[in-house]
């Protein structure tokens, strides 16, 4: 006897197996709905995640740094590729930028003669000791690592 109260004309029906049958195939769309709907969840919570990430992670650290002072020193290496530099006074942080001597070294480009104008200017500057804006990006970096000067403004 089935241990909860059933009509009597149901009893033979619940013990046959082409009643359970029945059951399971109504059920199969709920069963099947269900398990579409826990992979869709779990495929859109990957989704969500990695799109969070990306948008946050991609712009979060990528700033401009400006910085006005005379310059410390300016340079160049030849053998090396963005091997003119610019140190400015007092410009102390920017970003992921590396410093020397506590300071942070702003690289020319030399691919393609972009950096010589702003490499002039700086020099320029140097010579008549005037004050000179530079801008860094921190997200805009050669092969060593050193931030690219994004401009430079002689200020006086």
């Amino acid at each position: 006897m089935l241990p909860f109260v059933i009509r009597k004309e149901w009893e033979h029906e619940l013990r046959t197996r082409a009643f359970w049958a029945r059951i399971a195939t109504s059920l199969q769309p709920f069963i099947v709905a269900e398990a579409i709907h826990n992979k869709l969840g779990k495929v859109m919570k990957k989704v969500f995640i990695f799109a969070f990430a990306y948008i946050f992670s991609s712009n979060s650290y990528a700033e401009i740094f400006v910085h006005t002072d005379t310059i410390n020193r300016l340079g160049g290496i030849e053998s090396r590729e963005n091997g003119d530099y610019v140190v400015l006074n007092g410009f102390t942080s920017a970003g992921t930028c590396p410093l020397s001597g506590g300071l942070v070294v702003a690289r020319f480009r030399s691919e393609g003669g972009n950096g010589h104008s702003t490499f002039s200017l700086a020099l320029a500057a140097k010579i008549s000791n005037k004050k000179v804006t530079i801008a860094v990006d921190d997200a805009v970096k050669n092969a060593n690592g050193s931030c690219f000067v994004h401009s430079v403004t002689i200020t006086e």
